[in-house]
């Protein structure tokens, strides 16, 4: 796992964080499904369920510049990526990879931040998750898409701590 920021410029920063999963089950027995589904319960050697495989990131370049007087300006774009993932134990059923893209742009100063952004901008309907399920009448649920592609806007205000106390100066006697 790994986070950083490269500071392109005094005005474009770039930050981002990675993850590699490498899972493996080192032993399991699959009870009750194990059976119904892959026709045996070992699982042994297989990807955890649920966890991305290989690669999980996201990259969020920003452009912030003065505006006028004590306002900014910002620009920023987020690329979510997640590597695919098995659904159960058995790894037959998995969930694909998926990247999301979303764009930001507003104001702010001090702890008043507006913008307007736009959330998966490419309309990416992979399913983001999934579970397994003995039948229908048992345990079963259909995996749900991401969320469709949509733009809103909204203020905010960030709360400062006060600063904490001044220390009083010691005084050697």
């Amino acid at each position: 796992e790994a986070t950083g920021a490269f500071a392109v410029t005094r005005e474009f920063l770039v930050t981002a964080n990675a993850n590699y999963v490498h899972s493996k089950i080192k032993a399991y027995i699959f009870t009750p499904n194990g059976n119904r589904i892959n026709g045996t319960t070992n699982v042994n050697g297989h990807a955890f369920p649920n966890a991305p495989v290989g690669w999980t990131f996201t990259i969020t370049p920003t452009y912030t510049a003065p505006l006028t007087g004590d306002w900014e300006w910002f620009a920023r774009g987020d690329w979510k990526h997640r590597g695919r993932y098995y659904v159960d134990a058995s790894n037959i059923a998995w969930i694909g990879a998926r990247d999301i893209f979303d764009l930001h742009l507003g104001v702010k100063r001090d702890n008043l931040n507006i913008e307007a952004f736009a959330l998966n901008v490419t309309d990416n309907t992979t399913f983001q998750n999934g579970e397994y399920g003995a039948d229908a009448t048992c345990c079963s649920r259909m995996p749900s898409a991401s969320r469709p592609a949509r733009a809103s806007a909204r203020p905010s205000i960030r709360t400062r701590s006060p600063p904490p106390p001044a220390r009083p100066p010691v005084i050697w006697r």
